[in-house]
C-alpha cells in the first residue's frame, strides 16, 4: 500500500512537471501568439500615457523572459488579489511567500546578522570579500502588507556583493497591524541608528514600491527638520501619491498584470490615512522637492503607479532637484527585482550608481515639462 501511494505521488509530480514543460515548450517553440498580442495591446494602451516621455529608454524592448513573466502572472491570476476589496480574508495566504530568515544560499556572498531597532528587524549583509565605508539602507516593497520575499533577498545580496557596500535590509512593521505613522517612525529610528555608525554622506536609501515611498518620505522629513541627509536615493517603482487622482491610471488598469486600486484603497484604510486629499506627509509629490539628495528612479510602462512617478519627475526638475529616470518599456511594477534579463540590467545600473564616486544625476529631457 505504501509503495502504491509512493507511485501515485511520483506520477502526480511527473504529471505536474510535464504540464509545466508543455506550457513552456508551447512558447519556446514560437507559438506565443497570446504573449505577442498582450505585448501589442500593452504598447497601444500605454501610448497615450507615455506620450510625454521622449528620448532614449533604458529598456527599449522587453525581453522574452519578461513576456513569460507576464503570461505566468496572468495564468495564476495574480491581479485577482489586488482587484478585491476583501483582501483581509486572503492576507495570511498571501503572506506565505514572506521570507524573514532566508536560507544561507540566498546571501552566500555576504555575512548576515540581525539588528533589532524598535519594531524593525534589520538584516545586515556584509560582503565576504570586504566592503568600503558606504551603507545601503534597503526598504523592500510589498504594498505595506508583505515582505521581504526571496527575490528581494537575492537582489540585495547581488547589490551588496558587487557594490562592496554593507546593506541593511529593513523588515519594517506592516499593516494592518500598524498604521503608516508607526511605520514611518520605525524607519526614522533605523536611519537615526545608521548615522551613529556611518556618515550621512555615505548612506544610500534604496526603496522599491512601498519601500520607495518610505525612502522618499524619510528624506523629505529629514530635509524639513534640517537633519543630515543621505548621499542619494535609488527608487524602484516608488509609490508617490496616496490620493491616486491621476486620470492616466485608468488607461493602465488592463495593462498592469499586478496592481489594481481596490486593494490599495483597503490598505490606505488600514494605514489610517486620508486618501481623498493631498497630504504632503505621506505623498512626496506634494512637498517641496528642492534640496533633496540626488535621486535615481526606475519606472515601468506597465505599472499603474507610473503616471504619478512621471509627474513627480517633472515636478522635481521644475524645482531644481537632481533626478535621473530609467524607463522600462514593457516592464512590470518593481521590475528590477525580477530574475529576468531586464531585471539584471536594472540591478547592474543600480550597482553602477552605487559605485560612482560622486552621485550627480545627468540633466535629462526624457520627460518633457
Amino acid at each position: 500500500m505504501k509503495n502504491n501511494n509512493s507511485s501515485k505521488a511520483r506520477f502526480g509530480l511527473a504529471l505536474k512537471y510535464s504540464f509545466t514543460i508543455a506550457i513552456l515548450s508551447f512558447f519556446l517553440s514560437g507559438q506565443n501568439a497570446i504573449a505577442q498580442n498582450d505585448a501589442n495591446e500593452s504598447e497601444s494602451k500605454v501610448a497615450s500615457s507615455n506620450a510625454s516621455i521622449t528620448g532614449t529608454n533604458f529598456i527599449e524592448k522587453q525581453s522574452f523572459q519578461n513576456r513569460l513573466v507576464k503570461f505566468y502572472l496572468k495564468l495564476r491570476n495574480e491581479k485577482k488579489f489586488w482587484q478585491s476589496s476583501d483582501i483581509g480574508d486572503h492576507l495570511d495566504k498571501k503572506r506565505e511567500k514572506d521570507d524573514f530568515t532566508p536560507k544561507q544560499g540566498i546571501y552566500k556572498n555576504c555575512k548576515h546578522e540581525i539588528l533589532k531597532i524598535g519594531e524593525s528587524d534589520v538584516s545586515i549583509l556584509t560582503p565576504v570579500d570586504g566592503c568600503n565605508e558606504d551603507l545601503i539602507i534597503y526598504f523592500p516593497g510589498g504594498a505595506f502588507i508583505l515582505g521581504p520575499m526571496k527575490y528581494q533577498w537575492s537582489m540585495a545580496n547581488r547589490i551588496s556583493k558587487n557594490s562592496q557596500q554593507t546593506m541593511w535590509v529593513v523588515d519594517y512593521p506592516k499593516t494592518p497591524e500598524h498604521d503608516l505613522a508607526s511605520i514611518y517612525q520605525n524607519v526614522y529610528a533605523v536611519y537615526q541608528e545608521a548615522i551613529k555608525k556611518y556618515p550621512a554622506e555615505k548612506i544610500t536609501l534604496l526603496g522599491g514600491s512601498s519601500g520607495g515611498n518610505i525612502a522618499l518620505s524619510l528624506a523629505v522629513r529629514l530635509k524639513n527638520e534640517n537633519r543630515t541627509l543621505p548621499k542619494q536615493l535609488v527608487l524602484l517603482s516608488p509609490f508617490i501619491d496616496f490620493s491616486s487622482k491621476n486620470p492616466e491610471v485608468e488607461e493602465l488598469l488592463e495593462v498592469d498584470p499586478i496592481l489594481a486600486p481596490p486593494a490599495l484603497i483597503v490598505i490606505g484604510k488600514w494605514l489610517d490615512i486620508d486618501t481623498e486629499h493631498a497630504d504632503p506627509t505621506i505623498s512626496p509629490i506634494y512637498n517641496d522637492l528642492s534640496e533633496l539628495p540626488p535621486m535615481y528612479m526606475f519606472m515601468a510602462s506597465d505599472d499603474i503607479l507610473m503616471p504619478d512617478q512621471k509627474l513627480f519627475h517633472q515636478k522635481a526638475l521644475e524645482e531644481g532637484a537632481q533626478i535621473e529616470v530609467f524607463y522600462g518599456n514593457g516592464m512590470l511594477h518593481d521590475w528590477p527585482v525580477l530574475p529576468t534579463k531586464d531585471g539584471k540590467m536594472a540591478v547592474d545600473q543600480v550597482i553602477k550608481i552605487l559605485n560612482q564616486e560622486s552621485a550627480q544625476p545627468k540633466s535629462l529631457s526624457s520627460v518633457k515639462k
